[in-house]
C-alpha cells in the first residue's frame, strides 16, 4: 500500500493528571512524541460503507509503527490548532510496519 500526499508533522497528546502541589491534580493534554506521516481526509463513502466498522472518521493518519510507543484511542493528534481524536488504530504492514489511525476531527 502507497499513500500519497504530503509529509507532515504532528503532536501525539495524552491525557495526564500531575500534582498541583498543594494535594490536588491538574489535568490536561500532553505532548508524548511528534510524529511525521500522511493525513488523508476522506469523503462520504470512505467514511461509511457497506461492510465497514461502524467507526466514523473524517481522517485517515498514515505514519511508521511507532517502535515503543503503545497508542489508543485514548489519545489524540494534534496539528497547529487542529485536533484529532484517535477512532481505532491499525498496524497495516507487517514488514515495514505501516500504521494507521483513523481520525475524528474535532470541532
Amino acid at each position: 500500500m502507497t499513500v500519497r500526499g504530503p509529509k507532515i508533522e504532528v503532536e501525539l497528546q495524552r491525557y495526564s493528571s500531575t500534582g498541583d502541589g498543594m494535594g490536588g491534580y491538574t489535568q490536561d493534554w500532553s505532548g508524548v512524541r511528534k510524529i511525521t506521516g500522511v493525513l488523508v481526509a476522506l469523503n462520504d463513502t470512505e467514511r461509511m460503507g457497506p461492510g465497514m466498522e461502524t467507526v466514523y472518521s473524517t481522517h485517515d493518519f498514515f505514519c511508521d509503527y511507532q517502535v515503543g510507543l503503545v497508542i489508543t484511542e485514548k489519545d489524540r493528534l494534534r496539528f497547529g490548532d487542529r485536533i484529532f481524536d484517535i477512532q481505532s488504530t491499525e498496524k497495516i504492514k507487517e514488514k515495514k510496519a505501516m500504521f494507521q489511525m483513523s481520525l475524528l476531527e474535532a470541532v
